[in-house]
């Protein structure tokens, strides 16, 4: 009997200690290296420069790479379905982190749910002063690129530095919204858009 109270005592340790090191997407901060968050072996791991994807301009050889961990790795806390993080290949200085809650919103009210979704992470983050000073806009667009989809975002930006988005992307052909959080830095959308 002792010995099964010590296993399960261990075992209930490790799987605390596991929850314990998981990252908050919030506390993945821009400028820091990529290596602050992550393993070698992981960065190697979840890298999609390789991928066949609509950005085909990430690589190795070039100015950034690009990685992305599925919420199924347990790597992080947030109730988020994957996240994104660019990062500078000559540093390792991470210039844009995404995260995208992809399933919850997909049916015919997905939009309005996750616009509510979208004023709830608003407000955690003002909450939490993370947007303090910075100036508010929003922006309605249009994009053909993979199919029509219609975005709703919200933005706090602090030019020339960097931006936080908020944004609720509806993809009307399968009846799909996203709700994705971002912060970039300038320079990372500059050279994006080449």
């Amino acid at each position: 009997m002792k010995k099964l109270i010590f296993y399960f005592l261990i075992s209930l340790f490790f799987i605390t200690k596991v929850s314990a090191d998981q990252i908050a997407v919030v506390n993945i901060k821009l400028g820091t290296k990529l290596t602050d968050y992550f393993t070698t072996a992981q960065i190697s791991k979840y890298n999609i420069n390789d991928a066949q994807t609509d950005t085909p301009w990430y690589s190795y050889d070039g100015k950034y790479s690009w990685i992305m961990i599925d919420k199924k790795e347990n790597i992080y806390k947030d109730d988020y379905d994957f996240i994104q993080i660019m990062y500078a290949n000559k540093n390792d200085e991470i210039n844009s982190v995404s995260s995208v809650t992809d399933y919850q919103f997909d049916h015919s009210e997905g939009l309005n749910e996750c616009i509510k979704y979208r004023s709830q992470k608003i407000s955690q983050y003002k909450q939490k002063k993370i947007l303090k000073g910075l100036k508010e806009y929003s922006n309605e667009f249009k994009s053909e690129t993979g199919g029509e989809m219609k975005a709703d975002a919200i933005y706090f930006d602090s030019p020339p530095k960097y931006y936080f988005g908020f944004t609720c992307a509806y993809y009307p052909e399968r009846d799909d919204t996203d709700f994705r959080l971002s912060y970039t830095t300038y320079e990372f959308e500059e050279w994006k858009k080449y």
